[in-house]
């Protein structure tokens, strides 16, 4: 089964943006299946791993040091670097409470797709061969992105400071615009944490570039 992934960048903030083209359209207006019962708009964020003990559940520092061998000039050393601390990765369990909500969301996506209607969702995933066992293991491998991810940031203490912030925030803004579609007054009012959370995704990606080594295969 392909990833269901909705953004470029290969790991944690594709969720992240999943979440808000769910909750909204480019334009800003909600979308009328993500109103409660009660009539409250269902304001979806990112799960909230700042209550997990990452240590808890990744054992081992594999994310530096790492020689990798890319496949030609052109290949993407943010894809190669990732899935080689993935795979390296020693990750003991999973919390259960994280795997559900990623697996209730990408659901709600999919019944976005057909308007809520039950029969039209299961005829959709039968269509693109995707059961829920599928999206479960999915959501796992999401979440196993997400442990390596904070644990990285934890143990090397990446963070955002206010400058940082304040001087990349109209460049991101153009590029939700730019890559997304939205509108740059959307972005500026309702995005602003979804900004921020990729301001430290590609600082933290940055770090990693740095600190393993790359060489290009040889060709044959």
């Amino acid at each position: 089964m392909k990833k269901i992934y909705l953004r470029a960048l290969s790991s944690l903030l594709l969720i992240a943006f999943l979440l808000g083209v769910v909750a909204c359209s480019p334009d800003g207006d909600s979308n009328k299946n993500d109103v409660t019962a009660d009539g409250e708009e269902d304001q979806q964020e990112a799960f909230d791993y700042s209550s997990i003990n990452v240590d808890e559940y990744v054992s081992e520092r594999v994310y530096r040091d790492h020689k990798i061998t890319l496949a030609d000039k052109n290949a993407s050393r943010e894809d190669a670097v990732w899935q080689k601390i993935i795979s390296t990765a020693k990750i003991s369990a999973l919390p259960q409470a994280a795997v559900n909500y990623y697996f209730e969301q990408t659901k709600k996506y999919y019944l976005f797709l057909v308007d809520g209607d039950p029969q039209q969702y299961e005829l959709l995933l039968n269509s693109r061969k995707i059961t829920e066992e599928d999206m479960m293991a999915d959501a796992e491998d999401m979440v196993r992105d997400d442990l390596v991810y904070h644990y990285i940031l934890k143990k090397e203490n990446i963070t955002l400071n206010d400058s940082e912030k304040l001087e990349l925030f109209d460049k991101y803004v153009q590029k939700y615009v730019d890559e997304y579609g939205y509108k740059s007054n959307y972005v500026i009012a309702n995005m602003k944490e979804l900004i921020y959370e990729s301001m430290l995704y590609d600082k933290t990606m940055e770090y990693l570039l740095l600190c393993n080594d790359f060489e290009i295969a040889e060709q044959e």
